[in-house]
């Protein structure tokens, strides 16, 4: 019996013991691969300094298929031959796939922080990416169009990229790139540096503004300076001068600031020509005075009403017709 015992005694000692022995390779595996995870994150910051750009998002998490591999000592080694072989195969089979930052740091010496989304990833073509580097999404993408933030690989210097989905027409493209050139002519939109769009590169390319109107009054808690409100006034002004009818009425995310504080209008993409003297960009003050909650472009656009015989406040119309029909209506009752 003691025999049976000292036995049964020995196999479990041995079993707990390569329990811990497996524990601790577990560990040490995962304090490797986060190690290495580290060191890539530290070299991607390295090259952000010295491109003096902003920090992207980093995910240092350990996946969780790591933790439940059993074979911990080649689990670094497998995910990174995984990670290659995939590569090689996303290479030859896709141009807008991930690349691993070795190849990118030596190749190309920046850091790609964002993944261009599948709808826009055939809008692009290799050339254009070879040459501007997508670093981040700016704003919110819209219907039919995403503005991203590259980086030049000729100059060193960040621009504005608008991308269109492959089913807006180049027809459209093309015209709303004729209004904004016409307006960056007069200093009213960001300037163009490249608008050849075709069949493969459904985007232009533009100077980078810093931030839109709805997020400067964020930060000036709702109000604007004298010399911005007589700007923004100069700018609706000019922009009826050229003829050009903005007719987005989302000003708020349309007018955007440069560094130097100068409004430019962007997003050209429902402007037309205006072709009568009735139409005026200046219903675009009152929609900014709904954001400001305050009538401080009021007497500017009760001036042009005036002046042009026709009501602009669309609000103040349906204000106005809600009066008659409650005198008609006290009228009647009188009866």
């Amino acid at each position: 019996m003691d025999l049976v015992i000292g036995f049964l005694g020995g196999i479990l000692i041995s079993h707990t013991i390569s329990c811990q022995k497996g524990g601790a390779k577990l560990i040490e595996a995962r304090h490797r691969a986060q190690k290495k995870v580290n060191e890539r994150r530290d070299k991607r910051l390295r090259e952000l300094k010295k491109m003096r750009i902003t920090q992207p998002e980093v995910h240092t998490e350990i996946s969780g298929e790591s933790e439940r591999e059993s074979e911990s000592e080649s689990e670094s080694e497998r995910e990174s031959e995984s990670e290659s072989e995939s590569e090689r195969e996303s290479e030859q089979e896709t141009w807008y796939s991930a690349r691993s930052e070795e190849e990118v740091s030596e190749k190309e010496d920046h850091c790609i922080s964002y993944q261009l989304p599948r709808e826009y990833q055939h809008s692009i073509s290799r050339d254009i990416l070879k040459e501007y580097i997508i670093i981040s999404k700016l704003g919110t993408p819209g219907k039919d169009g995403i503005v991203l933030c590259v980086y030049s690989t000729k100059d060193k210097r960040q621009y504005a990229m608008k991308v269109f989905k492959k089913g807006k027409s180049l027809k459209n493209i093309k015209q709303e790139i004729f209004f904004q050139k016409k307006a960056a002519r007069h200093g009213l939109a960001p300037p163009i540096i490249w608008d050849t769009p075709d069949e493969k590169n459904r985007l232009f390319i533009m100077e980078k503004m810093s931030d839109t109107l709805e997020s400067v009054l964020r930060t000036q808690r709702g109000t604007l300076t004298k010399a911005q409100t007589k700007q923004i006034i100069v700018l609706v002004r000019r922009l009826d001068d050229i003829h050009i009818l903005h007719n987005d009425e989302n000003i708020g995310k349309n007018m955007m600031v440069n560094s130097s504080g100068h409004f430019y209008f962007i997003d050209f993409g429902f402007s037309k020509k205006i072709k009568k003297n009735t139409q005026t960009n200046m219903g675009l003050l009152t929609v900014i005075d709904r954001l400001l909650k305050k009538p401080v472009f009021h007497n500017v656009v009760s001036k042009e009403e005036k002046k042009t015989g026709k009501t602009i406040d669309v609000r103040k119309k349906v204000r106005d017709a809600m009066k008659d029909r409650i005198k008609q209506r006290i009228k009647e009752l009188k009866r």
